[in-house]
């Protein structure tokens, strides 16, 4: 059974009492920005999100402002590999001579 004192007491989501006083006395704003820190994450993700869709947005207009048509089109040229003569190995210069080692 619980006592009068602890049902009392506020929720303060499993943190000590020494802690808050602690922080409180290091940063006297922590238990504000500690409140509000939802909130402020949820603004700056959508803000963040926000920049990046219009920054991916304006490079896909720029490259499709930009699109050059292309009409004429080359012919594929067919080569036969029975065409084509390995290179000889009689007319290759001769390699370069090593340097000596040191």
């Amino acid at each position: 059974m619980a006592t009068p004192a602890a049902a009392a007491a506020p929720n303060t989501g499993g943190v000590s009492d020494a802690y808050n006083r602690i922080l409180e006395s290091i940063a006297p704003n922590a238990a504000e920005l500690k409140k509000n820190y939802n909130g402020y994450l949820a603004k700056g993700l959508a803000i963040a999100a926000a920049i990046h869709l219009l920054a991916v947005g304006a490079y896909w207009g720029y490259v499709e402002a930009t699109k050059v048509e292309i009409t004429e089109t080359i012919a594929p040229t067919q080569v036969a590999y029975a065409d084509i003569e390995p290179p000889s190995i009689e007319d290759a210069p001769p390699p370069p001579d090593a340097p000596p080692p040191p």
